[in-house]
């Protein structure tokens, strides 16, 4: 019995030497080892973030020097003056030249930015597809500069004569900020 007794002491006393190291060594190294795990895939996640942010930045530049490029060679200009009436009145010739009916000339609010502002203007019209492409082509030949935002051509069905209805989205700008 002394025997069992000494082997049950032994035993008990490994088991304390365990949970001692448990406790005292073994747990806080995981919460450690944890711990920089959370870290390591914290920093992997901004390391692609910045990743994707240097690419989006390689790409924007790119861009960049692209329409830097196009600017130099354009031969239409931006007044530094809004000038609507002047871009009301052509646009409005590009319609009637076209034979474009039912005609509807909208401008929205200007919008500003650090060196120009956009005058956004939208057409509704109906017409034929080679008249709405002879209005693109009066538009694109103005010397004034007009962006084409959207183009949307629709079958309206109220219509016998097979005309579409267009609608078209164009942007003009102007350099000078007014106060």
């Amino acid at each position: 019995m002394f025997v069992e007794r000494d082997q049950i002491k032994t035993l008990l006393i490994i088991a304390a030497v365990s949970a001692v190291f448990a406790v005292g060594l073994w747990l806080p190294v995981r919460s450690k080892q944890n711990r920089i795990r959370a870290d390591i895939d914290r920093l992997k996640h901004d390391i692609n973030n910045e990743r994707q942010d240097k690419e989006n930045a390689t790409r924007w530049q790119g861009e960049i020097r692209l329409m830097q490029a196009y600017l130099r060679d354009c031969t239409r200009y931006v007044p530094e003056k809004e000038q609507l009436a002047e871009v009301l009145h052509g646009l409005s010739n590009a319609l009637k030249k076209n034979e474009a009916v039912e005609q509807n000339v909208l401008t929205a609010e200007t919008t500003r930015y650090i060196d120009y502002t956009v005058i956004p203007v939208t057409m509704e019209y109906y017409g034929s597809f080679p008249a709405t492409y002879g209005i693109l082509q009066n538009v694109e030949s103005m010397s004034r500069l007009i962006r084409v935002e959207k183009l949307a051509v629709l079958q309206p069905y109220q219509r016998d004569d097979g005309q579409l209805k267009i609608n078209m989205q164009v942007s003009s700008f102007y350099s000078k900020l007014e106060d």
